[in-house]
This record gives C-alpha cells, structure tokens and sequence, in this order.
C-alpha cells in the first residue's frame, strides 16, 4: 500500500480539495439547493467550485479502489485517444476530465507508461484549449516525474502537486460550463472504472461498498450540468447522467447487476 500524504494541504481547490470527512458530509447535502442565477458568471462559477469542494478528489477515489484490493485493469484509460478527432470545446475538456482520474487512477497503481502517455495527452489538449500557461507550471513537475518515476514515494508528492495545479488552474481561467463538464466526466470515469473492476473481481463487497459511495458525486455532478445547461453537449451528458442517478435513488441493495447496468450506461459516456 502506498504511503498516504496529507492531501490535504496540496489538494486546496475543486475536486482535488480533501476537506474533513465532517466537512463533506455536511456540504454534501448542498447537491439540491443550487440557486444562482446563470446570469452571473462569476457567482455561478464560484458555486460550482464550492459545491465541487465539498467531495473527495480523484486522487482520493483512486485510492479507495486500490485499498479494496483490487488489481489494475489494463485498457480502462484514455491512453489511446486522439486529439484531433475531438471537434468541440466540449469533446476536448470532456476529454480533458476524463484524463485526470485515469492520471489519478495509473498513478496509484504506479503505471509509468500508461500515466506517460495520459501526461501527454493531457499536453495536447491544454495546448488545444488555450490553457497555453498550464503547460509552463507543468513543465517542472513533468520533469521531476520523469527523473524520480522509480522512487513511489517521490512519485506520489509530485503527482498530488501538479493534480493540484491543474485543477487550480482550470478553477481559474475555465469557465463554469468547462469545470463542470471536466467534473462531471470525471465522474463519469471513476464510476466506469470501479464498475468494471468489480465486476472482474472474485471478491467485490468492498467495491461495491464503495461504489454506493459515489452517489454524492453522482448528485453533484447533475446538479452542476444543470447549472450550466445550454449547450447542446452539456445537456447531452446530463441527459446520460441521469438514469445513473435514478439507480443510485431507487436502489436500496446493490447487487452485481446493479454494478453492470452502472457500467454499461458509463460506457456509453467514457466510450
């Protein structure tokens, strides 16, 4: 098991925030009371990431699965996506959310060259989005990867940082509809990920434990998509987000049909 960091000091905004358990259960019954009105960015904004804070980070879920005991699957990530097919802002910061669990999710399993190759992708779509400064403050931590990619606990440090980078830079220079749709596609991936490994595993009560556990993203994720409706791609994934949602309402006991109908209705958002 990995050495644990103390997350929270690096993880300040968004979804890599790690605030107290007692904090996010709190603020987590804040899913159904968002009431900003969409004519004021900065506001909206501000509640999206306030809302987004609330819930355990990427990192953090990546985590939870490998102490299940569950093993890595191979072909779960974005590692083979091509950029240039992507042809809306929106297929591209999708994408973009996509990528930062599957950089969560290899890190903890220490796949160097699954997680080399989502770096850059995660690269190229910056570049394609304007997030030109992104890439300098990445830039020394790609660096101290690569040089320290043998040493886990070293690896760990600095993949918590740049995740924490990344995220404080999209808090601030994305728009409300691009954070939402990189959260909300995020956790689309985490919920299509801890699906397909249960139902792989021999032993999956403590998947599924967990799995129960993504509701709050689940309801959160609607309720930010909601927020910034409009554009056709936005309503597209809400619209794929919500009969995720009704099983998580209307289920009381999870059972591994549950889990595959979960994972096929995440499959047809994660592709």
């Amino acid at each position: 098991m990995k050495t644990k960091f103390l997350l929270a000091a690096l993880l300040i905004p968004a979804f890599f925030a790690l605030p107290s358990c007692k904090q996010k259960s709190a603020d987590s019954a804040k899913v159904a009371t968002l009431t900003t009105d969409k004519t004021d960015s900065k506001k909206l904004k501000d509640e999206v990431v306030n809302l987004i804070v609330s819930l355990p980070s990427s990192h953090e879920t990546a985590e939870l699965i490998n102490e299940t005991g569950a093993s890595y699957i191979a072909g779960l990530t974005e590692e083979d996506v091509n950029t240039d097919k992507l042809l809306t802002r929106a297929q591209k910061v999708q994408a973009f959310g996509k990528i930062i669990f599957d950089l969560a999710y290899t890190d903890i399993y220490n796949q160097v060259g699954s997680f080399s190759k989502l770096l850059k992708i995660q690269e190229d779509l910056s570049g394609q989005l304007g997030f030109n400064d992104l890439l300098t403050l990445q830039k020394p931590y790609r660096e101290r990867y690569m040089a320290n990619k043998n040493n886990r606990d070293s690896v760990d440090a600095i993949v918590v940082a740049m995740l924490s980078t990344t995220n404080q830079y999209i808090q601030e220079n994305g728009s409300a509809s691009d954070i939402a749709l990189v959260f909300a596609s995020a956790t689309a991936k985490a919920l299509n990920v801890i699906t397909s490994v249960t139902l792989f595993a021999r032993t999956n009560d403590k998947l599924i434990e967990l799995l129960k556990k993504e509701k709050d993203h689940v309801n959160a994720a609607i309720s930010i998509l909601e927020l910034t409706t409009g554009d056709p791609e936005v309503d597209s994934l809400l619209a794929k987000l919500k009969p995720i949602k009704d099983i998580f309402s209307s289920t009381e006991t999870f059972t591994i049909e549950t889990v595959d109908q979960i994972n096929q209705l995440t499959s047809k958002i994660v592709g």
